[in-house]
């Protein structure tokens, strides 16, 4: 039965030897050929356990070759069976052949099995043609059925003569089940408490295209009976008595709109808001309106940094104390973080900064907030319980006490944050108490585990038996209490309750008092809304996006050439340039580009041979102003801080009559233009400005020597290829020289370089991925890994329209004209074909259409949209929006959602939450604004999004239009996401790989994925990647004989790590990302010195010693 199988065992060390010899023998016995090596011509691995097979080379070999990996039982059963089994019910993991290979070549098929199309072509008339309404409490709906309302539009007449106001309210719903309708309620008196009175209609939808479309022919149908014809809808407004049961359950409306303020319910929001502001001002020198969250997440991340020290008895201590408290002042006790109980509350000091931080963007940050800015920046829908409920929820608490008699209930509430909604399957109840101080960051963005366990730090601990792993749920009230503090503002305690009811699960917060605490009540009247905030903008005036639309490079301004310290130009009489390149890498001498490594910088200054060393910026700076002072020759090649594009060579001391050659070297990716390779040189390489020297006077003691109009020009250029070099060519010069073998050629050529220069390479294998393996010439044991991958898509992602989401929080009122600029330009590069929709969110979100539409004819709507940004205020609150999105998204059509927002959201957890479980035809692409934009969680949002992150800076609007196109590009190409990649390295004690980029975001049809790694002893990596939903597996390798010496690939790793530190996320936390960031940057300013590269951090210098 295993005659032509060839067969590899790869058992675990522990397998016995009887039990190798009945398989060996199996195998053999039947036909089949035991072999102990993985080669092309192995049909099976055979693996002790799936286990096993992750971690097994062998297997990892088979993947490579596509060899079937199963378990022991394939053998046994078929020699039970008597025939040969199909092997795929005992695979160890399951990888698509067909997966692999697809990966392997670099041409994937994004065509969909789905051939469903949603975007369809139905008008407003054909829908309501063919619609069916039913009146209120009929229709084809079980009652069971939970609706959710991510829309509504509110038309109002205006107020008649008798005191009525006629309305009309259009809901869309959609069900968990899959249900879709349009609720409509119309009436004479939008105040009319007699619900009874108004008319209720149904109209069904087949699924969310349509429903949307049914939404927006509702409205245009009654808007022909109503005066007013706002493009947006009107507000809710707690005097209106309108709407179905669900419309305001809905994250935000009822908190808004539905809020029964009583007597308790104020004090319970004052209590809890006095106490968090005022531990606060007890601890901190200065206000809390002066932090931002970006800088406590940095505290948080030398806080980490400090509890690894203590752990490992560091003597940084003190200094990292001192930057801690740098960022968070306090007012007494800046002692050194020695302490694990110290560390504990300084994390739990963070915490309570960045709740109080991140909810004060909803009230304005304001010193004395209103009772009702106060309620809404909790985010929470609060509801005082009473009579009956109240009576079960204090029996709840009794039957889980011993000491029942001890707890006297004053209050309790229900809350419901929507975010929380399912996902918890408590058999409760559960009881969780804690300081007061911390009860606004607990509502507002829910329980979070503590950062810091007391076991972690080896500190005595509690509450051990009590609530295991950490203080977060207690199974009676009785052991919670051991944990409550009396309030500072009113000394009453309190306690969160959850538990299991029918299937629902209940959060409770109690108000209760010990026999031994003295309670007072706080109250506060004001209920008053907050005034709204002021702007000098001109509603009236013009958006114009001239300054950012077209915008000339700066860089391009930069006079380049070698010139004196009077600006003035000095004549050059030979430009040469050598380069070497290999696939998508060069290096060269000579000329810079972005982005490079500049690795090697020498001087010959008559006859003398001057090498540049890279030291720390400072200490070359000192050395170069110390050389001028006595009198030696100088030179200092820097990286301008403004501007990582641009370097400058600073000559002191240059003699009369020199000759002078300066050689510069560096190596940098190539780029790729239409699948060719492509390099290029800039005319300003040799700016031949002699005249212009020669016509300028710059001294008077010294005779000017005249030099030839044109210097000497030469290029050559060599290549080495990994296969077929296919065709080479440029486009801007016919006359090169060029001689080539099948993978190598030389480009030659000494005419005038002109305007520019560009040479363009095919080859005949370009999308496959592959690995480069380098060996450092001074220690063997030190390799550099690089990995390339360029896929080709077969297909594009169909039908897509794109939303604009914009950010209108507070945190954006002093940027909100940039934030107009950035959006409108992208809703002009964007095509004419394409569907769009623009929502503003705040607390709330409204919406420019009730669905998405052709850009035709849509300019003035969208410069309407945008003036309401003057009014930036409230927090961010991205997850309704996205929630309202995802549910409304056809699977057959793709939602590229651009964000434009500064990343500063209000409950991050759940955002991040529900992007990570968006559709797979819902992307998310991030625009950074703002002067202190979180880019860490705009970052990992485009990557959770499969989309992709831009930052626009206000002081670089020359780069913005590119920017845009580059993501309008994007948002119509497939994506893989996922990308993962697993160094396999044949060395078990060899240090963890380091690499760069560390995080792997998304990559695009068109775009190449370039990961570099330090990594000894590999010449093997796993290639994994998600596209359409399936996983794509692949192996890339390299082999021992092609493994280079030299240094090229280390300063592009290098080069890369320090890109990654700058710019890249280092960790999915934040927190641990600042924390690593700190901690490498001695290890950045290591890589500079010991590979040669100019960085912010460091510096070229060389000294010639003169008599």
């Amino acid at each position: 039965m295993f005659s032509g199988c060839i067969v590899t065992l790869d058992l675990a060390t522990n397998a016995s030897f009887r039990e190798k010899e009945i398989l060996r023998k199996a195998i053999v016995n039947n036909g089949g050929v035991v072999s102990y090596i993985i080669t092309k011509k192995s049909t099976h691995v055979v693996v002790a356990s799936k286990e096993f097979a992750q971690t097994s080379y062998r297997c990892e070999r088979a993947l490579k070759y596509g060899v079937p990996v199963v378990t022991s039982d394939f053998i046994t059963k078929s020699v039970e069976a008597g025939f040969l089994l199909n092997h795929e019910s005992f695979l160890a993991f399951k990888i698509e052949k067909e997966s692999v290979d697809e990966l392997k070549s670099g041409k994937l098929s994004t065509k969909s099995s789905n051939n469903n199309n949603c975007m369809k072509k139905v008008s407003e008339a054909e829908v309501l043609l063919n619609c069916r309404v039913w009146s209120d409490g009929k229709g084809p709906w079980n009652n069971d059925i939970l609706f959710e309302v991510p829309k509504y539009f509110l038309l109002l007449e205006n107020s008649k003569s008798d005191g009525n106001r006629p309305f009309c309210l259009i809901e869309l719903h959609v069900s968990c089940d899959g249900a879709w309708r349009v609720w409509c309620q119309y009436g004479n008196n939008v105040t009319e408490k007699e619900t009874s009175k108004n008319v209720c209609e149904y109209r069904a939808a087949k699924d969310a295209y349509e429903c949307e479309i049914l939404f927006g022919a509702c409205i245009n149908q009654y808007k022909k009976e109503f005066q007013n014809k706002n493009e947006l809808s009107e507000p809710l407004s707690k005097s209106y008595a309108i709407g179905s049961k669900y419309l305001y359950e809905w994250p935000g409306r009822n908190s808004e709109v539905r809020t029964e303020m009583t007597s308790n319910l104020s004090h319970l929001v004052n209590t809890i808001w006095a106490d968090a502001q005022g531990n606060l001002k007890d601890l901190l020198a200065n206000s809390i309106h002066s932090y931002i969250l970006a800088d406590v997440v940095r505290a948080e991340g030398i806080l980490l940094q400090i509890k690894e020290c203590f752990e490992k008895k560091d003597e940084k201590l003190k200094t990292l104390s001192e930057e801690f408290y740098s960022i968070i002042k306090l007012k007494k006790n800046n002692n050194v973080l020695d302490n694990a109980k110290i560390i504990s509350r300084m994390f739990d000091l963070c915490q309570v900064v960045k709740d109080v931080v991140g909810v004060s963007e909803s009230t304005n940050w304001k010193t004395i907030p209103s009772l009702n800015a106060k309620y809404k920046a909790l985010g929470c829908n609060i509801k005082e319980l009473h009579y009956e409920a109240l009576g079960e929820l204090k029996k709840t608490i009794s039957m889980s006490s011993m000491e029942a008699k001890e707890i006297e209930v004053l209050s309790a509430f229900e809350l419901n944050r929507i975010s929380e909604k399912g996902g918890v399957d408590f058999v409760g109840p559960f009881f969780h108490s804690t300081s007061t101080e911390n009860l606004v960051g607990i509502l507002s963005r829910g329980l979070l585990l503590p950062k810091v366990v007391v076991d972690q730090h080896g500190g005595e601990r509690t509450d051990v038996g009590m609530l295991g792993n950490g203080i977060y749920f207690a199974s009676a009230a009785s052991t919670c209490i051991k944990y409550s503090k009396p309030s500072q503002t009113s000394g009453s305690r309190f306690m969160l309750l959850c538990e299991l009811n029918l299937g629902k699960t209940k959060r409770h917060i109690v108000e209760f008092k010990l026999a031994s605490d003295n309670v007072h009540h706080t109250l506060n009247n004001d209920v008053s809304e907050d005034e709204g905030i002021e702007s000098d903008f001109d509603s009236e005036s013009e958006l114009s996006i001239k300054d950012v639309d077209s915008v000339q490079d700066p860089l391009s301004k930069v006079v380049s050439g070698l010139q004196s310290s009077t600006n003035q130009p000095v004549p050059l009489t030979a430009v040469h340039i050598r380069a070497k390149l290999q696939e998508f890498s060069s290096e060269d001498v000579d000329f810079l580009v972005s982005p490079v490594s500049l690795c090697s910088f020498e001087a010959f200054i008559n006859g003398k041979h001057i090498v540049g060393k890279v030291k720390e910026k400072e200490q070359a700076r000192k050395e170069y102003k110390e050389a001028i002072q006595q009198g030696h020759g100088a030179y200092l090649m820097e990286e301008q801080e403004e501007s990582p594009d641009v370097f400058t060579v600073t000559v002191g001391n240059l003699p009369p009559n020199s000759d002078v050659l300066i050689k510069i070297t560096y190596v940098a990716e190539l780029s790729l233009e239409d699948d060719q390779i492509s390099f290029s040189l800039p005319g300003c390489v040799a700016p031949w400005v002699k005249d212009q020297a020669l016509a300028t006077k710059m001294q008077n003691e010294l005779e000017t020597i005249n030099v030839n109009s044109f210097g000497e020009f030469s290029l050559e250029i060599s290549l080495e290829m990994p296969c077929a070099i296919r065709s080479i060519v440029s486009p801007t010069h016919g006359n090169i020289l060029i001689k080539k073998t099948a993978t190598k050629a030389v480009v030659k050529m000494n005419d005038p370089l002109g305007t520019s220069f560009q040479l363009l390479i095919a080859l005949a294998e370009i999308h496959v991925p592959r690995m480069w393996v380098q060996k450092s010439p001074q220690d063997s044991d030190k390799q550099a890994c690089m990995l390339s991958f360029f896929p080709e898509f077969d297909g594009d992602i169909g039908d897509h329209e794109v939303i604009f989401l914009i950010d209108a929080s507070n945190s954006l009122k002093d940027h909100f004209i940039e934030l107009q600029k950035l959006v409108y330009l992208t809703y002009e590069k964007m095509p004419q074909s394409t569907k769009f929709n623009m929502v503003i969110f705040n607390d709330t979100y409204k919406e420019l259409f009730p669905y998405s539409r052709f850009k035709d004819e849509s300019k003035q709507q969208v410069m309407s949209l945008l003036k309401l940004l003057k009014n930036c205020n409230g927090g961010t609150h991205l997850w309704s929006v996205l929630k309202m999105i995802e549910m409304l998204s056809c699977e057959s059509t793709m939602k590229n959602v651009f964000l434009f927002s500064d990343g500063h959201i209000f409950d991050e957890i759940s955002t991040l939450a529900r992007i990570r479980n968006l559709k797979k035809n819902v992307r998310l692409f991030t625009f950074g604004v703002g002067t202190t934009p979180n880019k860490h969680i705009l970052q990992k949002m485009a990557c959770l999004g499969s989309g992709y992150f831009e930052y626009f800076d206000k002081n670089a609007k020359s780069k913005w239009q590119k920017k845009v196109e580059l993501q309008l590009e994007k948002c119509q190409q497939p994506v893989l996401t996922n990308i993962k990649i697993h160094w396999i390295q044949h060395d078990e004690d060899a240090p963890k790989p380091l690499q760069a980029p560390n995080e792997i975001t998304t990559l695009f049809n068109g775009n190449r994925l370039v990961v570099y790694g330090f990594v000894p002893h590999c010449t093997m990596a796993n290639l994994s990647a998600i596209l359409n939903g399936k996983e794509l597996n692949t192996i890339v390798s390299t082999s021992e004989l092609s493994t280079t010496v030299g240094l090229t690939i280390h300063r592009l790793a290098a080069k890369s790590v320090i890109n990654d530190w700058n710019d890249g996320m280092l960790h999915q936390d934040q927190y641990k990302h600042e924390a690593i960031k700190a901690e490498m940057k001695g290890k950045i300013i290591q890589l500079s010195i010991e590979y040669s590269i100019v960085t912010k951090f460091t510096s070229f210098i060389a000294v010639e010693e003169r008599e």
